[in-house]
């Protein structure tokens, strides 16, 4: 954005000495005396350069001497009289509308070159403040808002306030910037815990109040591994088991310091986790009320209709655990099966014969594993898919097998 209105300055008739100002940084929160006149002459010598000085001093520049009202007073509004005729009278009437459109014109446009140049300069300030005066640029974005919201990509700051703010420090005693706000803010965050099936907007908000309000004024932040760490510790209690494998996995594949990376695992953490609450039972943990006849099971084994086998698992009827291990088993046949025979290995099984960490597949993922005939949930997806559902089925009945459930 800097540079797009820096390219809009020198386009509007600026002399100065190039289009890359060399700007310094405001080297801390609280500077010492010669560290702010160093700043501001610095500033001071750039901005003339860029022909903003006379903006920051709130006079016109000579941009503006070709944008100079015309003065209304100069042609007053006739009235017909002695010597004056209705022509002449509605020749000046319509010469004072010219006169003031043409002022409003050039006011809009001046307007308009303030509001730029002003913006530009408050991109500037943003830049140099941010690495080593956060806090303080956080008070003159608050004071000198114009419109859009702080930190939004599209707000817009009177950066001569800004600038002429700074300025004023050295003539005053210097004002000291407190963290007690960091303070307050990680306090709160500290108490408030994400609840277990939080959604990834709430992840992702207290993220970004962290990385952007917090870590960056303390003491000692975060960096690397460490906020990699802080940034899975932040998923629900609930996943805090998996928040721990995920560590291992990051740390194993050097991931864990790509703070991008953490949070995009953790993101995919927390939403199979949220949609558990948003799921309905698993087939072999559905209540029993029905019945299933000896003809319809012969029947329905015989049937090639995955979604009539998942219907008849996911039923409320009455199903023996024999007629159920049966109708599993056939699913579980027709999910592999090849078209010219056999069956076909399921791809992303992990070799070797390792398994996931609950146990009950070969698949390497992380959350609950939903051929685990413990876990009684899974997502909608699941049953949006009948091949996937009567695999997940068919290997939860051998899992319910190996682990003597009933």
């Amino acid at each position: 954005m800097a540079d797009a209105l820096n390219s809009g300055v020198y386009a509007l008739g600026n002399t100065g000495s190039g289009s890359n100002p060399r700007f310094a940084d405001l080297p801390a929160e609280n500077p010492k005396r010669d560290q702010l006149d160093a700043f501001v002459n610095i500033w001071d010598k750039e901005l003339a350069a860029m022909g903003m000085a006379p903006f920051v001093k709130g006079i016109d520049p000579p941009l503006f001497l070709e944008m100079e009202n015309i003065k209304l007073n100069d042609y007053p509004a006739l009235t017909v009289g002695e010597g004056i005729s209705a022509f002449h009278v509605e020749g000046r009437r319509v010469k004072r509308m010219e006169i003031e459109r043409t002022n409003n014109m050039n006011d809009a446009r001046k307007s308009a070159i303030r509001l730029e140049r002003g913006s530009l300069l408050a991109q500037y300030l943003i830049t140099h403040l941010r690495p080593h005066a956060g806090l303080r640029l956080k008070e003159l974005q608050r004071k000198h808002l114009i419109s859009g919201t702080v930190y939004s990509d599209d707000a817009v700051y009177d950066g001569f306030a800004m600038y002429n703010e700074i300025r004023a420090l050295r003539n005053k005693k210097l004002s000291k910037v407190s963290r007690d706000e960091v303070k307050a803010l990680q306090k709160k965050l500290d108490s408030n815990p994400l609840k277990d099936g939080h959604s990834v907007d709430a992840f992702n908000t207290r993220i970004e109040i962290f990385t952007r309000d917090i870590n960056p004024y303390l003491d000692a932040p975060l960096t690397g591994e460490a906020l990699g760490e802080w940034i899975v510790e932040q998923m629900s209690s609930g996943l805090t088991d998996a928040g721990l494998s995920l560590m291992r996995d990051l740390h194993r594949s050097s991931k864990l310091d790509d703070q991008q990376e953490v949070i995009t695992e953790c993101q995919t953490i927390v939403d199979a986790h949220a949609s558990i609450t948003k799921t309905k039972p698993l087939p072999i943990a559905a209540a029993i009320d029905g019945g299933l006849s000896n003809t319809k099971l012969t029947k329905l084994l015989r049937s090639d209709d995955v979604s009539a086998l998942a219907a008849v698992l996911g039923s409320s009827a009455n199903i023996t655990v024999e007629q159920r291990s049966k109708v599993a088993a056939r699913m579980l046949a027709l999910a592999n099966r090849q078209p010219g025979g056999g069956t076909a290995r399921r791809t992303g099984q992990m070799p070797d014969g390792n398994q996931c960490e609950s146990g009950t597949c070969r698949f390497k993922h992380r959350g609950p594993c939903y051929r685990d005939p413990r876990v009684l949930v899974a997502p909608q997806a699941v049953f949006d898919k009948p091949e996937q559902l009567a695999r997940i089925e068919g290997d939860r009945k051998l899992n319910a097998d190996k682990m003597k459930m009933v």
